[in-house]
């Protein structure tokens, strides 16, 4: 939690106090952008290796003395940097946040500066605008997914339990194969197939070459709504509800269940706009379903239609199980009867 959002909780309690409110959401935007400056400028990692003068940093990034001094003072008030004698080191925080967000930085910048730019118009038809999906930039997408599954991975590999009897994995839109990799780690019998859309196949195919998985996680290209599914102890649907229509995840929902064994595992991971998430994770998933629209048409789905869904189809035992590595999501976990 940054001292922005420290000081809002703080200072503003709802629903009273409405200039405050306003403010420090202002505030929030202009942080952002100061924060991902530091982060592309690499700032963060070179104070990782030792703190230095804004002369130093002005002279390694670029960046002119005075607008370093600046920048620094900002981060400094932010929480991310700390300044002692006229030299700055990273927080704590920064030291813990650096290598889980660097990598998602400028999908992050994209959502919020460059996708949101028509969000009025957008709102104004009632639909996106955009017809290419992700604007085509797929290595800036998968990036940012990297990011936010270093932030939640080790929860999510806490959280569900696999029996130990499964062999077969189904990655259903599993990008980057993290979390096949991560599974697989953990039961040593696990196989996966990762199933997604050619164009990230190159990206999946070196992140398990580089974890040393090659002969546990395999790709597969094509599309979960027409081509046949591979059967699975175990279907992971991370991040993908809410970029379909409700029509098109119960016609998923079905597809899934026809293609998990008896008695096997249907596991699904998603932005909520819920109370049941607290404050901040309520408002991430509102947020979120704003970002969907603007992408792709949708919307962000709660707890219980997901639930539906699957009762819908066969599935039991439904769990939602929030998330709290990351404000926002939670896993919905459901099994078919053997």
């Amino acid at each position: 939690m940054t001292l922005l959002s420290q000081l809002r909780d703080r200072l503003v309690p709802p629903p009273m106090r409405p200039v405050p409110a306003f403010m420090t959401d202002f505030l929030s935007a202009w942080g952002f952008r100061a924060v991902c400056i530091a982060f592309r400028n690499g700032i963060f990692d070179s104070l990782n290796v030792s703190p230095k003068t804004p002369a130093v940093l002005a002279e390694e990034t670029g960046i002119h003395p005075g607008g370093m001094a600046l920048l620094l003072d900002a981060l400094n008030c932010l929480g991310y940097v700390r300044e002692q004698h006229g030299r700055y080191e990273n927080t704590a925080m920064t030291s813990r946040l650096r290598e889980t967000v660097k990598l998602g930085v400028p999908y992050f910048e994209k959502i919020v500066f460059r996708d949101w730019e028509h969000l009025e118009s957008q709102l104004r038809d009632g639909r996106g605008v955009r017809p290419v999906w992700f604007g085509g930039d797929w290595k800036i997408f998968q990036n940012g997914m990297v990011s936010l599954a270093q932030m939640n991975i080790d929860e999510v590999l806490r959280r569900v339990k696999i029996n130990r009897s499964a062999r077969r994995l189904l990655d259903l839109g599993g990008g980057h194969g993290l979390y096949s990799i991560a599974f697989c780690r953990r039961y040593r019998r696990l196989g996966a197939v990762v199933f997604d859309v050619p164009q990230v196949e190159k990206i999946v195919t070196t992140t398990v070459a580089e974890h040393g998985m090659q002969d546990r996680v395999k790709f597969r290209a094509g599309d979960f709504f027409t081509d046949e599914l591979d059967p699975a102890d175990v279907v992971l649907l991370f991040n993908i509800i809410h970029s379909k229509s409700e029509a098109e995840n119960l016609e998923l929902m079905r597809r899934v269940y026809e293609t998990v064994e008896p008695g096997g595992t249907v596991v699904l991971l998603d932005q909520f706009p819920s109370p049941k998430l607290g404050k901040v994770g309520y408002t991430y998933g509102s947020l979120m379903a704003l970002s969907m629209f603007s992408a792709a048409g949708q919307r962000t789905y709660q707890g219980d239609e997901v639930r539906n869904w699957f009762t819908k189809v066969g599935l039991t035992d439904t769990r939602f199980v929030p998330i709290r590595s990351a404000p926002g999501n939670a896993l919905v976990i459901a099994r078919k009867r053997g």
